[in-house]
């Protein structure tokens, strides 16, 4: 299992994405190389949809030319690991819109989504996966959309990455605009990317989006 403590904020519009990446690539000696990523994903869940209301995420996504099976669920300690904004002033919630999202996350590269799932409850995925094989799944929601990923690796050995996400969600009979930017931790400490985030946030006056693109995608024809 690997986790994931990511950072999620709304921008307003593709103009605003693009000036931000101008930014970075000015003036952030840290940055590497940007890599373009186009991804539609698809998200599951069973009838009664019995995975999302366990706050479990399923999905296939197209990366390039590459198809990625992923679960994502609540890591065992969702405050182990956070580290909060200084800007903000409310007290932290990892799983809410004042600090990072931790959850747990399992991946493998392949199509067969029912197939993947026995193999990430052995490596410690919830067990209830496992009910999909019986009451089956079908698509609810998606996404497509354009990633610009920047890697960022710090002076203390740290490395993160940027993302910058420009597309649309997809509900059943509808579609609404995505534009944000996220930061992921990949190694090492969170605080020099907290750092370069903090001036982002000022500078580009953006506010936490937090909501997941799952989340915001099944409320789109509620």
């Amino acid at each position: 299992m690997a986790s994931e403590l990511e950072w999620k904020f709304a921008v307003p519009d593709d103009d605003r994405l693009s000036e931000i990446r101008r930014w970075i690539e000015r003036s952030v000696p840290e940055a590497g190389p940007a890599v373009l990523w186009r991804m539609r994903t698809t998200y599951y869940d069973a009838p009664d949809r019995r995975f999302s209301k366990a706050h479990i995420t399923i999905r296939r996504r197209t990366e390039n030319a590459r198809s990625i099976l992923c679960v994502k669920a609540p890591a065992a300690d969702p405050s182990a690991g956070r580290a909060p904004l200084a800007y903000l002033a409310a007290p932290p919630d990892p799983f809410g819109p004042t600090g990072g999202k931790l959850r747990g996350e399992w991946e493998c590269e392949g199509d067969d989504l029912l197939g993947a799932l026995p193999d990430f409850v052995a490596q410690g995925a919830p067990g209830c996966l496992l009910e999909a094989a019986a009451c089956g799944l079908e698509p609810v929601c998606g996404a497509e959309f354009t990633r610009i990923a920047i890697p960022l690796r710090f002076p203390d050995g740290s490395v993160s990455e940027l993302a910058l996400d420009s597309g649309r969600l997809l509900g059943r009979r509808r579609t609404v605009p995505l534009c944000e930017l996220e930061l992921e931790k990949k190694e090492g400490a969170e605080t020099a990317s907290l750092k370069l985030l903090e001036h982002l946030v000022r500078r580009f006056n953006l506010l936490p989006e937090p909501r997941s693109k799952y989340a915001r995608a099944r409320a789109i024809d509620s």
